[in-house]
């Protein structure tokens, strides 16, 4: 990356070069009502579908992402998991547009398509398996997602299975990355938990069972959290769904606003690390709020803000 800036009267340029450039996104829950979804979307049925008002701020948010994922050129994109929502046994399909896994499936590679055509510096993409909920429990849909990708949009696109050791390895330097979708849990602390599991892999190095871990990726919580100790990071990842008002989340309702967004992470000639993220304005549905007048009748209530849910 370039910067000029002025000392002293004259221009100084400062250059400082990351060969690796990696964006990070995950939890797209494509087919979900509160998840993204891509604008003038056909199925092989010939069926459209229209995107509500959180979904079209969605696609607003990934555009302003992809404007960034220009910007710092990413060479490399990889997903943790969850690309679409699944069936939703559990509700039975209640906030899905489609519990059609192929529609899913074909939605969520037009998303992917799309980012990838519009930053064209992508070389290759990585997709992890999700929540075997959010899919099929015998198979990974995730496999199925890269297949279609590649062949559809001529892109490098693999799987790489439920988790992943990345080496980086520039000029007798390395890093490495230790990815996978689950992400360890603690409800009203989770640094607490994120700390533990740090603790874990360093034991689990420091007895020979594991390699050495510099930087832990996780997702799957909806939400941003980035720790950095001496020796190792650790991030989880922000998501592309809004609020889904299920039993539990509407319980814990102020927990469960996600956050909502992507990362990027740069290495630069010497592998030291550095870590953007990218968290958009939360979106909340402007049909659950109902506003009382009491100017002439204090029980009046305004029928366009009543919730049609």
């Amino acid at each position: 990356m370039d910067k000029n800036i002025v000392l002293n009267g004259k221009l100084v340029e400062l250059r400082h070069k990351y060969p690796f450039r990696i964006g990070l996104m995950s939890d797209f829950h494509v087919g979900a009502q509160h998840g993204i979804f891509p604008p003038d979307f056909s199925d092989t049925y010939g069926l459209g579908y229209k995107l509500n008002g959180g979904q079209v701020k969605l696609w607003e948010y990934l555009n302003q992402f992809i404007l960034k994922l220009n910007e710092f050129k990413v060479n490399t994109l990889i997903l943790l998991g969850d690309i679409i929502a699944g069936k939703n046994f559990i509700e039975g399909g209640v906030y899905q547009i489609t519990t059609d896994l192929k529609i899913q499936k074909d939605a969520a590679v037009e998303v992917l398509g799309y980012i990838c055509k519009n930053v064209p510096t992508i070389e290759k993409v990585i997709i992890l398996r999700g929540t075997p909920y959010h899919g099929a429990r015998d198979m990974p849909v995730e496999e199925a997602v890269a297949d279609s990708l590649s062949l559809k949009y001529h892109v490098n696109a693999s799987y790489a299975g439920e988790y992943m050791f990345l080496d980086l390895k520039y000029n007798g330097y390395k890093k490495t990355l230790w990815l996978a979708h689950p992400a360890t849990g603690a409800v009203v602390y989770p640094e607490t938990a994120l700390g533990r599991d740090v603790n874990q892999f360093l034991q689990a190095y420091a007895t020979g069972k594991l390699p050495k871990v510099d930087m832990i990726i996780r997702a799957h919580k909806h939400e941003f959290i980035e720790l950095h100790k001496s020796s190792i990071r650790y991030m989880v990842l922000p998501c592309w769904q809004f609020y889904v008002p299920y039993n539990q989340a509407v319980e814990w309702y102020s927990k469960w606003q996600p956050d909502i967004g992507g990362a990027i992470l740069l290495a630069d000639e010497e592998m030291r690390l550095r870590p953007l993220h990218f968290v958009y304005p939360n979106i909340t549905d402007p049909e659950k709020y109902i506003t009382f007048h009491s100017k002439n009748d204090p029980y009046k209530v305004e029928e366009k803000c009543l919730s049609k849910k």
